[in-house]
Order: C-alpha cells, then structure tokens, then sequence
C-alpha cells in the first residue's frame, strides 16, 4: 500500500498535458532529423510534410535550451534526455493533436534490442498524472465527430493509417488500450462515434498475448456500452500486411465482422502440437499400465492451451450465448465468459 501511495504521487507531480505539450515542443525545436530516419519515414509511408516534424535523439542528448525539469524522460534539470538509445521520437498525441509523450524508435534492428523505447524514467514518467500510459489519437482529414473510429496497435501504426486510408484511429503501445481505461473512455465520449473497428495485425488470430489485449479491449468497450467491430482482409498469417501496409484499394474491399466471428479465428488455430522428436509417453514395462515419464508443457505453453480450449469450448458448443456476450447483452449471465476473456496536412495530426 505504502509503495502504491508513492507511486501515485510521483504521477501526480508530473506535469499536466498542456504543460507537457509546451515542453516537447521546446525540446522538438533543438533537434533535427537524421537521414537514415528520415529513409525509415519514408518507407512507411509518411507524407513528405509530415516527416519534417520528426525529430531524431541520440543518447544523452543535450538539450541547448533546458526544458521543465519535470518532463517525461528528461534529466540534468531538463538540458538532457535520459536515453540510451538512437532514433527518432514518435508522438502521442491526444484530441487536441498535444503531445502526451514520445516512444524512441529505436535504430538498433536486433532481436535482443527493443523496437519501441517509451522516453520516461522513474522520476519523470511518462505516465500521464492518473497513472495510464498515453493513448494516441491520428484524425483523417475529416471530423472524426460522429464517425467510426478505428484501433490499431502503436504510435506510429495508426499515424500512418490515417493518411493512406484517411480514416481516425486511436492507438496504443503494445495493443495495450485496457491499460488506459479512464482516458480510453473520455476520448469516446467526446467523440461519440459511430462505429468501433478494430484493425488486428497481420497473424494476430495465432499470438495468445495479442489476442488476448485484443479481448481486454473488447471487455473495456462493452462495459462502457460500446460493441467492437473488426476489420478484416485475411490477414491470418504474419505474411500478411497490417493496416499502415495493404493498398487502399484492398482497405476499401475489406470485411467488416463481429468479435465473435474474429475471436473464432483464434480458436480455429492450432492449440499445442506435441514434440514429436521425444516420446510423449514411456509405459512401465514392470507394472501395466503405468506411466513413468510425461513431457510436461512450460507454464506459458500450458496458459496458452487452457485458454484457447476455453475459448474453443464457448464457441463450438454455445455459439449464440458465445456471441451475446461478446455484443455485451448477456454479459451478465453468461458467468464463465467473462472470466476466459480477462485470462491529410501535416497541421492535423500535429
């Protein structure tokens, strides 16, 4: 409780969004864009005027002007950024195009080396001053008042979503919107929009991790009186393009299904395939029928099987309480159910 205490006053003495907003665009001021990040911008499709409003960091980078001490990810009373890292900053910008915080995008490609590196450190968090981690909303050239709104993973994703398919997205680092319940349901409420629309990436039905935030996501919307849609153009495997990457010839064909009809995707996968190269079973050849050695799944591997059976179970053998629940009408009665899904000018989006 006591270590609960001091981490909501640390959030609390951050700085409110308005105050942050003005000290990024301070820090952004002092930097430039360096040229591999630049190409790495380009190849994902961000228009060329929106690409001069990234700026790159290096580690330690000094700051020629300091910036409010309480900054998120800054140090040396505000004339440094505590980084270790090389990359460009990727905002996170809330209705009002202010920037929240930034995710580095990190310049190092290795597997052992993050992609996405939040600019924070324990004294000056990123956390907004209720503890959530920032969302960020990418408007499409129109109000997004009264309009569907879509979700997809990351900062950057759904930036460059909205100007190839000039739609309004809001996203989240890791896919994790459930993290961010209070902001999540503010910003909806301002909106008021007319449709959800989840936009999964590619090979997502097949990653337990993924679809379970996606399920977090869909609990979250639900409760607060929303239905969830989902985009789909057989994106099934990681071969795939995601949303930022399919023509927008191929975004305009694409299907628009229920989360029941998606969730039954993941149960469609493979569950565990067994080890063939080691025996699964070894009889006791002294006593009939016994069993002297099982292969064992790790935890992770035997969390991953109970939940797809479970997923599994509800809809193959209950498919229309399976569906109501995930619309929300039976939430309450379905019981069990509810447990398995916890386990375009560069001035608008600036």
């Amino acid at each position: 409780m006591h270590r609960a205490a001091e981490e909501r006053a640390r959030f609390m003495a951050g700085l409110p969004v308005a105050a942050r907003h003005h000290n990024h665009i301070q820090l952004i001021s002092q930097l430039t864009l360096e040229d591999s990040d630049r190409a790495d911008l380009e190849r994902r499709g961000v228009p060329d005027g929106v690409i001069d409003t990234f700026v790159s960091v290096k580690p330690w980078q000094i700051l020629r002007t300091a910036v409010d001490a309480k900054t998120p990810g800054v140090g040396g009373n505000g004339s440094k950024l505590n980084t270790k890292y090389s990359g460009y900053l990727v905002p996170a910008l809330d209705l009002d195009a202010q920037i929240q915080g930034w995710q580095i995008r990190n310049r190092v490609v290795a597997d052992d080396a993050p992609k996405y590196i939040w600019a924070s450190t324990h004294s000056n968090p990123v956390n907004l001053q209720n503890g959530e981690l920032p969302l960020t909303f990418c408007r499409g050239s129109e109000s997004p008042q009264g309009k569907a709104i879509y979700f997809s993973e990351g900062l950057l994703k759904p930036l460059v979503t909205s100007f190839r398919h000039d739609i309004s997205l809001i996203g989240a680092a890791g896919g994790l919107f459930s993290s961010s319940p209070k902001q999540l349901e503010g910003w909806l409420k301002q909106l008021s929009p007319s449709e959800l629309i989840l936009c999964p990436d590619a090979g997502a039905v097949s990653n337990t991790d993924v679809m379970r935030a996606y399920s977090r996501l869909n609990t979250l919307l639900v409760e607060l009186g929303h239905t969830l849609q989902v985009l789909w153009w057989g994106q099934d495997t990681k071969s795939a393009d995601d949303i930022d990457e399919i023509a927008p010839e191929l975004f305009a064909k694409a299907e628009v299904i229920s989360w029941a009809e998606f969730a039954a995707k993941n149960c469609s996968q493979t569950i565990v395939k067994a080890d063939k190269s080691k025996p699964v079973l070894k009889p006791n050849r002294k006593k009939k029928g016994a069993i002297t050695s099982v292969k064992k799944l790790d935890e992770k591997a035997q969390q991953k099987q109970n939940w797809l059976e479970d997923m599994a179970k509800v809809a193959g053998h209950y498919p229309r309480v399976y569906q109501q629940c995930f619309h929300g009408s039976a939430a309450a009665t379905a019981g069990t159910c509810r447990r398995h899904l916890s386990g375009p000018s560069p001035c608008k989006a600036w």
